[in-house]
């Protein structure tokens, strides 16, 4: 993946993207994940795996963001640590 495909995304992505999550705290963590691989594919870094602190977000929630960002073409995995989710993602 390039940062020209994934150029682009905005707050109207993010709500989209959130589903019927919490949409306060789902838009935050689709929108901050696909900032960070922008930024790590600026570097030319070919993934990256992200801590959230999803103790408001359920398994269900989590694995339906993780979908979305899949959706934009990511490879993503994703792990739970208590509150904690990981985000992997891979282009």
């Amino acid at each position: 993946m390039t940062t020209q495909s994934i150029r682009g995304f905005n707050a109207d992505d993010a709500r989209s993207l959130a589903g019927s999550a919490p949409r306060h705290v789902a838009e935050f963590v689709v929108a901050d994940l696909l900032r960070q691989a922008k930024a790590a594919a600026r570097e030319s870094r070919h993934g990256l795996e992200s801590h959230i602190d999803a103790a408001r977000l359920s398994e269900e929630e989590c694995e339906r963001i993780a979908r979305a960002i899949q959706a934009r073409g990511f490879d993503v995995a994703l792990a739970r640590e208590g509150d904690r989710a990981i985000f992997a993602l891979r282009w």
